[in-house]
């Protein structure tokens, strides 16, 4: 009988390849992002996807990138809320990543996906 698998081992595999579609290189964004934005906003913001910008033709493949935009959606409310706190959210992302990968937040507003309600225990 084989031993059981943490949960975090097959998220990776599991949603790596949707992710990728959407130019995440990794689970850690949509993982974390009640982290880097707070559990207040994480119910009302989504992460949805990571813009990179093209390399100019006859730019080494080894040279620096551009930082990437993350797309968000936010419902309309909370689209200020987001908007000031951007640079820290920004900062946020780049040191869990070590390195500059994100240089801006592009909100979308819109009607964020919620998981079922949670009841509270009594």
């Amino acid at each position: 009988m084989a031993a059981p698998k943490p949960l975090a081992d097959l998220v990776g595999p599991t949603l790596g390849p949707a992710l990728a579609a959407r130019g995440f290189a990794a689970v850690d964004i949509v993982a974390n992002w009640p982290d880097f934005v707070g559990e207040r906003l994480a119910a009302f913001t989504q992460p949805l996807k990571v813009d990179w910008p093209r390399r100019p033709k006859g730019e080494a493949a080894d040279a620096p990138s551009a930082p990437a935009s993350l797309v968000v959606r936010v419902e309309s409310a909370f689209a200020l809320d987001l908007q000031h706190l951007a640079p820290l959210v920004v900062e946020r992302i780049n040191a869990h990543y070590g390195w500059r990968c994100v240089g801006r937040l592009v909100l979308k507003q819109g009607a964020v996906r919620r998981g079922a309600a949670r009841k509270r225990a009594p």
